[in-house]
């Protein structure tokens, strides 16, 4: 496939850094199949931001999004 070389895949932002947004980062990973890669997270936690998840970065509130 095309996207293993990374032709045709499609940037994700994922809204919410919590729980739910990490299983969804996780899944992309464990899914390169899909042919989705998250390039960041938005959440309105000011304490989120900065840090990272499976090298995803939180990038910000949602309202900047």
């Amino acid at each position: 496939m095309a996207w293993r070389h990374g032709v045709g895949i499609r940037l994700v932002l994922v809204v919410g850094a919590g729980r739910l947004g990490r299983a969804v980062v996780e899944k992309l990973v464990e899914h390169p199949e899909a042919g989705m890669r998250a390039v960041g997270f938005v959440d309105d936690a000011v304490e989120k931001r900065g840090s990272e998840y499976l090298g995803v970065p939180v990038l910000g509130a949602t309202a900047e999004a």
